[in-house]
């Protein structure tokens, strides 16, 4: 089978989420046999955090087999009306767009529709695996192949939380939260229309795919397990001990881009409720969080460059040490947002994994005090941390346990596998 995989970005395997998962589907894909494109919308814009990655990425795509064309575009310029500065003007476009919402508005990469028709007609090609809405909004109605989707978060999610991060206004619920009622009114239609066009669909947070088969009767929504790389493999526990003998500390690491919506929600989680209780534990100097991933600190909490025991290291590529020589990794988001990737590569790693409860609607195989600790409070998450540094034992058990659980249901050979046999039951129906 000849495979086009569709998406934002490029894929890598110590990259965000979405890459590290296409990166696996690609490979196991090449494993069996078959040959892959990737066809890649990339931003060329400043905004891109993965710009200065792109010939390495690209060159680590050719070296295992896999044939990259790209769409190029500049997010800046990708806003497809005037902005409005009248408040009526404002109030009047948005009821239109509610009325009558517009892919290339909700979704702008619909406007490189032409583009993609004339780069797929240069590709051989007998099924397409598409990854999340935006690049399926470019590629949709576009039938030239039966097309398998891999959906991230829910299109208007993102901007429910951040809309709850806002402090108390009366403009935060008498003018953003009705916009934002018929941003998801919107959302929903369009998101429910591409996916009838496309012959299967999966969802890679398990409450997900639930809802999507609530709101329209789907039965065939498959929940997908994300697959992530294994950069250890076996060598795991011989890696962690020997480099984990260099911490003179406890130490705690919290990884991933710090200007997602679901990092910030942590942060004030970590802020607010868990760290007064580790510093009356430990002081000033008896432990250390270092913060990994890209992008820059928000002057919300610019508190972290104050404190002595918080080093903010920014990306990391590869993350490995990072990983192996830490007692703790912390993921604190305490809202149900798809699902954290860092939880499952944490899990390769025998990482001992402290989280919130929110992260078990995307990820059910968590399971506390199995593979790790979890708690519904920033309190709660304090005590669990301290009970797994205090306990080596415990610490020991939770980490075997996450690694039997990332080698039953995310590595390559499980979770990849399951995804590439769903795709090479796609029947040509153009």
């Amino acid at each position: 089978m000849n495979l086009l995989l569709v998406t934002c970005g490029l894929p890598g395997p110590a990259y965000h989420g979405g890459a590290v998962t296409c990166w696996s589907i690609i490979k196991t894909m090449l494993s069996r046999g078959h040959r892959v494109t990737v066809l890649s919308f990339f931003d060329m814009s400043d905004l891109n955090p993965y710009l200065d990655s792109k010939d390495m990425q690209v060159k680590a795509l050719q070296e295992i087999g896999a044939s990259v064309k790209f769409i190029y575009y500049n997010h800046r310029e990708f806003v497809t009306h005037k902005r409005l500065t009248n408040f009526f003007s404002k109030i009047t476009r948005r009821i239109y767009n509610f009325l009558t919402p517009a892919m290339d508005t909700l979704f702008p990469w619909a406007n490189l529709k032409l583009q993609t028709q004339e780069a797929v007609k240069n590709i051989r090609f007998d099924a397409i695996f598409c990854y999340h809405f935006d690049a399926l909004s470019a590629i949709y109605n576009i039938k030239v192949a039966p097309i398998m989707v891999g959906l991230g978060d829910l299109w208007h999610l993102p901007a429910y939380f951040r809309w709850r991060a806002e402090k108390f206004s009366i403009k935060k619920y008498l003018y953003n939260y009705p916009n934002y009622l018929m941003f998801k009114s919107s959302s929903k239609k369009l998101m429910l229309e591409m996916l009838d066009h496309c012959q299967k669909k999966g969802a890679f947070a398990n409450h997900y795919a639930g809802w999507l088969m609530r709101q329209k009767g789907y039965k065939d929504v498959l929940y997908l397990r994300t697959p992530v790389y294994d950069p250890v493999g076996n060598k795991w526990l011989e890696l962690r001990k020997r480099i984990g003998k260099q911490n003179r500390k406890h130490r705690i690491l919290m990884i991933g881009d710090v200007t997602g919506t679901a990092a910030k929600w942590g942060l004030r989680l970590l802020i607010n409720e868990v760290l007064p209780i580790l510093e009356n534990k430990y002081g000033l100097h008896g432990f250390e969080i270092n913060i990994v991933g890209g992008g820059l600190i928000d002057n919300e909490f610019k508190i972290l460059e104050k404190l002595s025991y918080i080093n903010i290291k920014g990306r990391i590529t590869p993350p490995d040490e990072e990983f192996l020589n830490s007692d703790i990794l912390f993921v604190p988001t305490p809202i149900d947002l798809g699902i954290r990737v860092r939880i499952i590569t944490g899990f390769s790693y025998g990482a001992c994994v402290v989280t919130h409860k929110a992260n078990l609607k995307g990820i059910p195989e968590i399971m506390h005090k199995y593979n790790a600790l979890v708690s519904e409070t920033g309190c709660g998450l304090a005590r669990e941390i301290i009970t797994a540094l205090e306990d080596n034992e415990l610490r020991y058990t939770l980490r075997e346990n996450a690694r039997k659980t990332f080698e039953r249901y995310f590595s390559e050979e499980t979770a990849a596998e399951y995804i590439v046999k769903e795709v090479e039951t796609l029947k040509v129906h153009i």
